[in-house]
């Protein structure tokens, strides 16, 4: 960062504190890059997926939402309304950020970009599949399909999140 003084030179400004001598530089000042193999931790309290029913599976940079279309999630054509796939995909988003993150950070949704290619009747198992595409000391961003258990591809999106410090005296993710 350059900052300005009337009638000077500009001046380099430290954006970080340096660190004193004899401290060591924390290992990692930024999430680390995605690998490693697909684990299931225990679920966090999130109502929303409670109420639209879907599974969710985190790994090492990516995660996997399942849900089953049902009556819940019906818009008024009879097929999976947009939100509720979104929903979905959001959190299967959400869940691969944090899962590369330290434990004293969290995420926000900074955007999200969808596209819906085809509908999905009830009855349909719905994958949602977002894995990190890079990774920033400040944001994420990630790529998710959502598939039917055929195949077919139903929607694809590309996402930001933010990474953001925990707020002091919050519960462990």
């Amino acid at each position: 960062m350059v900052r300005w003084h009337a009638g000077r030179r500009p001046r380099r400004v430290r954006s970080r504190p340096a660190v004193p001598d004899g401290e060591s530089v924390p290992a990692r000042r930024r999430p680390h890059r995605p690998g490693g193999p697909m684990t299931t931790p225990p679920p966090p309290n999130f109502p929303l997926r409670s109420f639209l029913g879907f599974e969710l599976d985190r790994g090492e940079g990516r995660a996997t939402a399942t849900m089953t279309v049902g009556d819940p999630h019906l818009n008024p054509n009879a097929v999976a309304h947009g939100a509720a796939v979104f929903a979905m995909v959001d959190t299967a988003m959400g869940a691969a950020t944090v899962s590369i993150l330290d434990d004293d950070h969290r995420c926000a949704t900074i955007e999200t970009q969808m596209r819906f290619l085809r509908a999905a009747f009830p009855g349909t198992v719905l994958h949602a599949e977002a894995s990190v595409m890079s990774a920033g000391r400040r944001v994420v961003h990630l790529e998710a399909k959502v598939t039917e258990s055929s195949g077919a591809l139903v929607a694809a999106a590309t996402g930001s999140f933010a990474v953001i410090p925990a707020p002091p005296g919050a519960s462990p993710r």
